[in-house]
């Protein structure tokens, strides 16, 4: 089989999986499932984006759930519950699929001559364990994740050649709508125009228009998104609000406390790896081991039942899984850094400054907001193609060993795959936990998410939440 046919075989296996769990998951399962089903709620019934105090979610920019709303709103009014959840989570399913794609593309770009290195970075970006459990639920995570992907491979494009307006103008549109779907998007805005200023002042000189591309860029995005940020800034002095006091009250009691000490940043406990359901301080307060388990676990358990004999064995599993991508991360960041082959000019600085820009996000976001549940490897998805390339790199140099090494390699692939279709197959070998949405109510409800909630999970069809 050709790359190719791998790549198309891998899609399909992903699509499959996704398509499935988004029919069988629980109702609202998934990290703040009733909430983000609560602001597309807000949006149907009242036909206004609600502001960053109102709810749990509504902090977030709106372009996600607005696209969620219209969705809900384009089905008939006869749809059950079921179905309309299942078309909201198909928004989460397209969009991971193409960010499997996006990660393929740009390692085509920068190794054009490197048949399976955009296999190996699809491989991984579509069966890490956190981009298979977030894709099939609510949320905006794969959305943000697959526009800053987006982006990267627009961004290499124009550093590739002279850009066009064109691409230009596409590259400031797509970070626009990417910083309105999640903050998390602004590093790779960053990362774009700061590419594109170094790459136009290598080129021209430092002259204005060396500039010109950044700048166009940084306007198109403002003018998409800089309307969000601003009525932010109108009401609260600020352009970028999060729900960091609210999360101080709902969960003082689970952990929540002044900021992280900077010894957590340097301290490596084990305890979360060594059985993924401890729920001890240790386990929850420990920065890059929590970090690391939700990123190859499904460790808050919103698919899988972790707290089970089969669940535990599944994440040791997957935990050793995710040290060998560990150990290829690093031989691929080492690759990347001394390879004279590239073929996008400034190209490996941008992916060297898209990692780094993601890794220094997530520690001043996790430092402010000391809630164990901000310990999560999801909220590093801007940077997946980065992360996608230096695994792949590593594949790819570690496969230089011999035939044997190839072979087992591959192999280890092979069961990589299998495995984290298996553990991830809803309501197959993993036992499903309880409804993650009973939980979220008993800590924080309103009246959006106790009407959603009653719609989806209750079935309450006499109070439903769409206007027309």
């Amino acid at each position: 089989m050709t790359a190719r046919h791998w790549l198309l075989l891998l899609f399909a296996v992903a699509a499959i999986l996704r398509v499935h769990n988004a029919w069988v998951a629980p109702p609202l399962s998934g990290f703040d499932g009733p909430y983000h089903a609560a602001y597309v709620s807000i949006l149907l019934d009242e036909a206004r984006i609600p502001y960053a105090d109102e709810g749990w979610s509504t902090f977030h920019p709106p372009f996600y759930y607005a696209l969620c709303a219209g969705i809900w709103w384009l089905l008939p009014d006869a749809t059950p519950p079921i179905g309309v959840l299942f078309a909201m989570r198909m928004l989460g399913v397209v969009a991971s699929l193409f960010l499997g794609f996006a990660a393929a593309g740009c390692a085509r770009l920068l190794f054009p001559g490197k048949l399976h290195l955009p296999v190996y970075a699809a491989l991984l970006t579509w069966f890490l364990p956190m981009h298979v459990g977030a894709a099939s639920l609510l949320g905006n995570e794969m959305p943000a994740a697959a526009l800053a992907a987006a982006s990267i491979w627009l961004t290499l494009r124009c550093l590739q050649e002279p850009p066009s307006r064109a691409r230009v103008l596409g590259l400031g549109l797509v970070l626009g709508l990417g910083v309105l779907t999640k903050f998390s998007v602004l590093v790779p805005l960053a990362v774009s125009t700061g590419a594109l200023a170094w790459s136009g002042v290598r080129r021209y000189g430092m002259t204005l228009h060396a500039l010109q591309a950044s700048m166009l860029v940084l306007v198109v995005a403002s003018v998409v998104s800089g309307w969000y940020f601003a009525r932010n800034v109108e009401r609260y002095g600020t352009p970028v609000v999060m729900q960091v006091e609210k999360v101080a009250r709902v969960m003082r009691l689970q952990g929540y406390g002044p900021p992280r000490k900077l010894e957590t940043y340097v301290a490596f406990p084990t305890a979360i790896l060594r059985n993924p359901a401890d729920r001890s301080p240790e386990a929850l307060g420990a920065v890059w081991p929590l970090t690391f388990a939700t990123t190859w676990y499904d460790t808050y358990g919103t698919l899988i039942h972790v707290d089970s004999a089969a669940g535990r064995a599944f994440g040791q599993l997957l935990f050793a899984c995710g040290g060998v991508a560990m150990v290829l991360m690093a031989v691929g960041v080492v690759a990347l850094a001394t390879s004279a082959r590239v073929a996008v000019p400034h190209g490996a600085l941008a992916i060297f400054a898209l990692a780094g820009l993601t890794v220094l996000s997530y520690v001043l976001f996790t430092y402010r907001v000391a809630a164990f549940t901000a310990l999560k490897g999801t909220y590093l998805s801007s940077g997946t193609v980065a992360f996608a390339l230096f695994v792949a790199l590593g594949i790819e140099r570690v496969e230089q060993l011999g035939e044997f090494v190839q072979g087992s390699l591959r192999g280890f692939l092979g069961i990589f795959v299998v495995a984290v279709t298996a553990i991830f197959w809803s309501g197959g070998l993993a036992p499903l936990p309880a409804n993650p949405a009973h939980f979220y109510l008993t800590a924080y409800k309103d009246a959006p998410t106790l009407k959603t909630f009653r719609f989806f999970v209750g079935g309450d069809r006499g109070r439903l939440p769409l206007a027309k």
